[in-house]
């Protein structure tokens, strides 16, 4: 095994593939190197699928451009434009109903992108 940066032991690729119905016939050392294996392996599957979802984020703009926002993977706001000029061509009432659907939008994007990352994830562990 080797170590890596999170202080977990990556897998070993000399290590024997061993199924459930043969690990009762292990003995206590192959049993110990088994188990270390198969942790390993899950958290370096964690490890990318954390990783995935920190990459996730949707950036929507006005087909105008008078404004645009940026949505990390929770949905939360990460940077919102506004142009200098929204002032003079969009009403207050307008501007809302702009931000409410770049919102709306840019959160169905990462939804459907979550969906998808955990469909991955799900078809990877099996």
């Amino acid at each position: 095994m080797t170590s890596s940066p999170g202080g977990w032991a990556a897998p070993d690729p000399e290590a024997k593939s061993v199924s459930a119905a043969n690990f009762d016939d292990l003995g206590d050392a192959e049993k110990v190197k088994f188990v270390q294996n198969e942790t390993a392996s899950t958290l370096a599957h964690l490890d990318k699928l954390l990783r995935d979802l920190d990459d996730l984020g949707a950036a929507v703009d006005d087909p105008d451009g008078y404004v645009s926002v940026s949505l990390g993977f929770d949905g939360h706001l990460l940077e919102i434009h506004i142009a200098d000029a929204v002032g003079q061509v969009l009403t207050n009432i307008q501007l809302e109903d702009r931000l409410n659907r770049l919102f709306t939008a840019g959160t169905k994007g990462i939804n459907e992108m979550r969906e998808e990352l955990w469909n991955d994830a799900v078809g990877d562990s099996d």
